[in-house]
């Protein structure tokens, strides 16, 4: 049986490396992927063409001025578009939850979902759906990595990966566990997409070349090497299995945004520990089995070695974030399939998750520096105890005055975020008009350039509403009570009342029509309520953070911002693979390791460890063995957060489940400080240790 069964491969692998194999295996492909995607294509086409014209009309509503379609639909639920009456009493309970303080649709886009969801199709994700030139695009290029996969020999991996899953996915689909079929479909799809990309990329580098050379063993020892493998297995294998331990019952803004940030976490962890260990032990192996002499005899420099060695552990973190983030991107559209809780939860996940948002905070007055040190003049006037310690050469007048002014400076700024009981004021919001005008109709386009335009774009959606985030304190701020605020817009003169929990974010949407012809918005925030009949004044007074009132707008997509993250990430993974890499060729294996895990997890906790420096004192009293002591371990600690702060507060993941913009901006200082800047100077360190370090003694000496 086993012998048969070889022969059988041994045939198989024949058959795929000759040339009417890859011929036969390239149309059975194609075919495959016609079959697929024409259907949807032509699903696609007729959906998006009925929501377009549900949305344009849905776009006409004005119910102050009581337009057609708005007593149509405000009184029966329905709509006429192209000869059919869409809606019904499903859509008439609603209509009073979706219109705004305008007369306008607040929801337009959910909404017009809604109308259709009779209509549309549930075998089809609802982005492929709604944008024909996905489908288009993800046709071209699932075709192209087939018949890649067929050029490079792996038509027998291709057809056992997806049949295994398949065989797995097939009892599970029939038993009604479509997310278990999803997840074991998703398992089999990634180990093939890894395994054609690792190969891929060895036919890419080519061993010609010195650097590349030594890349190309190194991949190949990653392939082969248990440590690696078990973290790559742990990526490919955990994050199609995620979805299935989140709840269903739960919104689903919550389900996407726990999903993001699970996946993303799992991947850059099991990325860093595997280019640790990877990195580690492709120099210090070779240093003690004396593997080293071999290469070094050749035309083979120690630095064209160190990166080369670097280089190779970076091709193999890239190939694994390529996969992850197929991963994560595929399964965060699967997760949208599932039940919102309502409107309000379906447009949080299209305006608020997924999606990259710009925030925009109110400009404040600067104090002058007149204002600063007539401040600081006169408290020092007033404090005679301040003034005698200045006199007695215990406190440096310098010192004091800076210390003094940056107090000032952020009690001015404070004053003008307070806002009094019965009082209000005005807020001035800057440069939103700047993006929102520059809307693009890419993702309207059916071509595959207008595919990548959509994938990367840096404007807005048309249509996509704006968002006031406040996040107010009050009194004690304490979560059991609700206090009133009313939020008035000078230029159309709507106004917005609202009872809001202290020390918790609140988000409300705004059309875009209160934006100011100069590009700006303003905004009243009064310290009022009013109960129906009266207004009446807050019980305390009003005020937030610096962050605690942003206005936000759709800056791109989530899929752009996405690849950005994963692009930061492999910055920083760049910068561990250069620091295990130098620390291998050094030291053995487990000192190395010890020293590589231990900046790596210096640098992630950085922001937390500047935290704890601001409240790290000797106590009172000490002797000066404690005060010594203490002041050594505050001045390690302060030196390790100043060297790698930068890395734990790059923090891409967290923005991204937030549906915050990454900017280029972000990524061009990731990449330039963490993978260029700090990679060189470790470089340059490991190297200059490397040089003068006598291989031929300290090989095989352990």
């Amino acid at each position: 049986m086993t012998s048969a069964l070889r022969r059988l491969l041994t045939a198989g692998d024949r058959f795929q490396c000759s040339r009417s194999g890859k011929i036969s295996f390239g149309i059975i492909a194609l075919v495959c992927v016609a079959a697929i995607s024409l259907p949807a294509i032509r699903t696609s086409l007729r959906y998006s063409d009925a929501l377009s014209a549900v949305e344009r009309q849905l776009a006409a509503f004005d119910d102050q001025a009581r337009s057609p379609e708005a007593v149509q639909l405000i009184e029966t639920g329905t709509m006429s578009i192209g000869g059919r009456t869409l809606g019904g009493d499903r859509i008439k309970v609603i209509m009073p939850d979706v219109v705004g303080e305008d007369g306008r649709i607040l929801y337009l886009k959910e909404l017009a979902a809604f109308v259709l969801l009779p209509e549309a199709p549930d075998w089809l994700p609802a982005t492929l759906a709604k944008r024909p030139q996905l489908c288009i695009g993800m046709a071209v290029l699932l075709a192209n990595f087939l018949v890649l996969a067929v050029v490079l020999e792996c038509s027998l991996l291709t057809v056992g990966a997806l049949g295994a899953g398949a065989l797995v996915a097939l009892p599970l689909l029939a038993s009604g566990a479509i997310g278990g079929a999803t997840s074991a479909m998703g398992i089999g799809a990634l180990i093939l997409v890894f395994a054609v990309l690792s190969k891929a990329t060895l036919v890419a580098i080519g061993q010609r070349r010195v650097i590349p050379a030594i890349a190309h063993t190194v991949i190949k020892e990653a392939m082969r090497l248990r440590i690696s493998t078990l973290f790559i297995g742990i990526v490919l294998v955990s994050l199609p299995l995620i979805p299935l331990w989140i709840d269903p019952a739960s919104p689903l803004r919550y389900q996407i945004q726990t999903f993001i940030a699970r996946a993303t976490g799992i991947a850059f962890g099991c990325a860093a520990c595997m280019t640790i260990l990877l990195a580690c032990a492709t120099t210090s192996f070779e240093m003690r089995d004396r593997q080293i002499w071999q290469l070094l005899t050749k035309p083979v420099s120690r630095l064209n070695y160190l990166v080369g060695k670097w280089l190779g552990v970076v091709l193999v973190d890239a190939i694994l974030l390529a996969v992850a983030a197929l991963a994560i991107v595929g399964y965060t559209e699967f997760l949208r399939t599932r039940d919102s809780v309502d409107l309000r939860d379906a447009q949080a996940v299209t305006n608020e998750v997924l999606v990259a948002r710009q925030a925009v905070r109110p400009t404040f007055e600067e104090p002058t520096r007149e204002f600063l040190m007539d401040a600081v003049d006169r408290t020092i006037a007033e404090d005679s105890t301040l003034q005698q310690d200045i006199a007695d050469g215990l406190k440096e007048d310098r010192t004091v005055r800076g210390k003094l002014a940056a107090e000032e400076y952020k009690e001015f700024l404070a004053r003008q975020r307070a806002v009094d009981p019965g009082s209000s004021r005005t807020f001035r919001f800057e440069g939103i008009g700047d993006t929102v005008s520059e809307v693009t109709a890419a993702s309207e386009t059916l071509d595959i350039t207008g595919f990548f335009r959509y994938l990367f774009s840096s404007a807005a959606y048309e249509g996509q509403p704006l968002s006031l985030r406040f996040f107010l304190h009050t009194g004690a701020s304490s979560s059991h009570e609700t206090h009133p605020v009313i939020f008035l817009f000078p230029k159309t003169g709507m106004w917005i009342d609202r009872m809001y929990v202290p020390a918790q974010g609140h988000e409300i949407q705004l059309p875009h029509s209160l934006i100011e012809p100069d590009g700006s918005l303003r905004l009243e925030v009064q310290n009022v309520g009013f109960d129906g009949q009266n207004h009446y004044p807050g019980a305390s007074t009003i005020f937030f953070d610096a962050d605690g009132l942003e206005i936000l707008y759709a800056a791109g997509t989530f899929e752009g911002n996405f690849f950005r993250a994963m692009v930061i990430d492999l910055a920083k993974l760049s910068f561990i693979a250069m620091l295990g890499v130098c620390a291998g060729s050094v030291l053995s294996f487990p000192v190395s390791c010890l020293v590589a895990f231990t900046l790596f997890l210096v640098a992630l906790l950085s922001p937390f460890l500047a935290i704890s420096l601001e409240y790290y004192w000797a106590p009172q009293g000490s002797g000066i063995i404690v005060r010594a002591l203490h002041g050594v371990v505050k001045g390690v600690a302060f030196a390790s957060q100043w060297m790698l702060g930068a890395f734990g507060n790059t923090r891409a993941s967290d923005r991204l489940t937030e549906g915050r913009l990454i900017t280029w901006e972000d990524v061009g200082r990731a990449v330039g400080l963490i993978g260029f800047g700090w990679s060189l100077l470790v470089l340059a360190v490991g190297y200059s240790v490397l040089r003068r370090k006598e291989i031929a003694i300290y090989s095989g000496q352990g």
